[in-house]
């Protein structure tokens, strides 16, 4: 799977990619948008209407080294009312944007600690 299939299928849920930045050396994509359908379009994540009955904001975060090599990615899902102490739209996508940031982050440095124990 390459870039671009990962692009189309975001694309095909609704998500936007928002923002593309290097972390530790791996390219990092993550893409952003309000599913009002979570059960339909991400019920292969275990998602069912009693999760998220008034839609979710979904944000997903994959690893590539250059564009054809995705190493992995995942899903995160927000109520649409997230953290309701931010004031704005704008600041809870920033928000889910850091989230997915540190969440594959984390899985990078797993994986460092996995090459180098191994």
């Amino acid at each position: 799977m390459d870039r671009e299939v990962i692009a189309r299928c975001c694309k095909n849920a609704g998500l936007r990619e928002e923002r593309r930045q290097l972390v530790m050396g791996y390219d990092c994509f993550i893409a952003d948008g309000l599913c009002l359908l979570p059960e339909q379009i991400f019920w292969r994540f275990g998602i069912t209407k009693k999760d998220f009955p008034q839609g979710c904001y979904a944000t997903f975060w994959w690893v590539a080294k250059g564009e054809d090599h995705i190493m992995m990615g995942c899903p995160m899902f927000f109520e649409p009312r997230h953290n309701p102490e931010l004031q704005d739209g704008a600041t809870r996508k920033r928000a889910r944007i850091n989230a997915a940031l540190k969440e594959a982050e984390a899985f990078l440095k797993k994986l460092k600690k996995v090459k180098t124990d191994g």
